[in-house]
């Protein structure tokens, strides 16, 4: 979905979030997923809150057992 946004001389400027350098805002924390929006963009991204499926990204790390 493209975006409308307003350039630094007050031009309209078209944005497709297929070439957005994206900058999520992401919401705190609720359950698995939590929903982020682009600011750039609006384009919307479910991420997954936690590690838990994962486990832990530090362990058998030098310095980190």
């Amino acid at each position: 979905m493209p975006a409308l946004l307003v350039g630094p001389k007050g031009e309209q400027l078209v944005i497709e979030s297929s070439l957005c350098s994206h900058h999520w805002v992401i919401e705190s924390p609720n359950g698995e997923f939590s929903k982020g929006i682009c600011k750039n963009c609006a384009e919307e991204h479910q991420f997954r809150n936690g590690l838990q499926k994962y486990g832990d990204p530090w362990k058998g790390r030098r310095g980190y057992d």
